[in-house]
């Protein structure tokens, strides 16, 4: 079994000066030296993670890292997908000078289950996995392979956080190294360490495609749509806002939107504690607002009747601004009025069904065929 080895040396003379015997001491420091580069590993996969993007960036020189200090000759990263339930190698790393052609090839293109090879075991078991003769090892079908390649052992180690598996860490080596506690705290370390950088990741794009969905929403929305921050500056405005407003969305952004909505030159005058959305601004509660006063005020200062609902943007339950949202109270009050007229008219036409139906039984003395049309009639109608 290979060690770490602290070699001092000295030679023995005789009268003469001539060397006739050496004087060896030899202390064993692997445990040293393992600390040592397992120190500097992490130092090393941290600097990876801080200075890359993504997880597909940092992870050449995750296993780099590892696989160079640690004396493996060749690091594969597995990432879990979660529809088809099953790992993908997303990168590997070996020296330049190592031919494993074949077996980066199998790797590449292989796609394991739980339970299958060396990743699907590490996945199974939920814990690192240390296989000190893989090439004896039938359970793993990439054993014949790396056994052609001369690698001849094998550990993997879990990338999980609260969530689940998110990946796996598999190394392979040409020698048998005894496993020690500073390779487990290794594992430990770095697989807490990914995890937690995947994790943030993982919320960081969820966050994104949440905004584009709700930026994509705000934008086609049909209700005008208008944020300010708890000083009363514009920090949002959509189309539909911009345009019932007059002005272009981009010109309003970091201006004093109550005074763009509310101009105090213009009667009447807002007063702090009346106005609903100054009162948002000290208030956790949503109001709304459908009144014929009710107005906005456009780019030529023309007053347009809106009806507007302001509500507070709360934050570790801080008032951090507010979200107003209004419609154009003439065209939705055009469309009631419209409603209303055809609800009457219709009205008006049934009361003249019934009023012919009554005036058509009361002449006919004998039933007609028609008069099974007309009782089926006087039933819908009531």
């Amino acid at each position: 079994t290979p060690f770490w080895n602290d070699l001092y040396l000295s030679p023995v003379r005789n009268d003469m000066g001539r060397v006739v015997q050496l004087v060896a001491v030899m202390q064993d420091v692997t445990e040293r030296e393992q600390m040592a580069r397992r120190l500097a590993t992490e130092a090393a996969i941290i600097r990876a993670l801080a200075e890359s993007p993504s997880i597909y960036e940092a992870a050449p020189r995750i296993l780099q890292a590892i696989g160079e200090a640690q004396e493996w000759d060749m690091g594969t990263f597995w990432r879990l997908e979660s529809r088809s339930q099953t790992l993908h190698c997303v990168d590997l790393w070996h020296p330049a000078d190592l031919p494993l052609d074949a077996f980066t090839k199998f790797v590449r293109e292989a796609t394991f289950s739980r339970d299958m090879g060396v990743p699907g075991q590490v996945w199974s078991e939920g814990e690192p996995v240390w296989l000190p003769e893989l090439v004896k090892d039938n359970r793993f079908p990439e054993g014949a392979l790396a056994a052609e390649a001369g690698l001849v052992s094998a550990c993997g180690f879990p990338i999980a956080s609260r969530r689940g598996l998110q990946g796996v860490l598999v190394f392979y080596s040409r020698r048998i190294w005894p496993l020690s506690k500073n390779l487990v705290l290794l594992m430990v370390g770095t697989s807490t360490q990914i995890s937690q950088y995947m994790e943030r990741e993982k919320v960081e794009i969820e966050q994104k495609e949440l905004t584009i969905l709700e930026r994509g929403l705000a934008e086609f929305m049909g209700e005008g749509l208008v944020a300010m921050d708890r000083d009363g500056y514009c920090i949002y405005v959509n189309a539909a806002a911009g345009r019932m407003l007059g002005h272009r969305p981009k010109t309003l952004l970091g201006q004093n939107l109550h005074e763009i909505l509310h101009p105090l030159a213009s009667p009447p005058p807002c007063e702090p504690g009346v106005c609903p959305i100054l009162l948002s601004l000290q208030s956790t509660k949503s109001s709304h607002v459908d009144d014929p006063s009710a107005v906005f005020f456009n780019h030529d200062r023309a007053a347009v009747p809106v009806a507007y609902t302001t509500s507070p943007i709360i934050d570790r339950d801080l008032i951090q601004g507010v979200v107003i949202t209004f419609v154009d109270a003439r065209a939705r009050r055009a469309q009631e009025e419209l409603m209303r007229r055809l609800l009457q008219e219709k009205d008006e036409e049934i009361k003249r069904i019934r009023e012919t139906l009554t005036q058509s039984q009361g002449s006919r003395k004998e039933p007609s065929p028609s008069d099974a049309v007309l009782d089926n009639i006087r039933k819908l109608l009531g």
